[in-house]
């Protein structure tokens, strides 16, 4: 059994982990199928808590318009202005 399939898998949008228990249980026992759920969604929690644990809560996601154009200025040095203006 490759469990990092079953994660990929409650992870994909289309599949969760009831699409998971259905499938598992057509092939094993109801006591495999409740581990392997429940190790999955140990596994699940887990990467969730490491990339809760690698963002700062306090980072700013989106930038207002006058942080945006501030942060942006650019200072362009022209070396000969006769091959710009003819």
């Amino acid at each position: 059994m490759n469990k990092l399939m079953f994660e990929a898998m409650v992870i994909d949008p289309r599949y969760k982990l009831k699409y998971l228990t259905y499938c598992l249980s057509n092939v094993y026992e109801s006591d495999v199928v409740k581990d392997v759920v429940e190790n999955v969604k140990i596994y699940l929690y887990r990467l969730f808590d490491f990339y809760k644990s690698q963002h700062n809560p306090s980072t700013q996601i989106g930038h207002s318009t006058d942080d945006f154009k501030q942060s942006n200025n650019v200072t362009m040095e022209v070396e000969n202005d006769e091959e710009i203006d003819p």
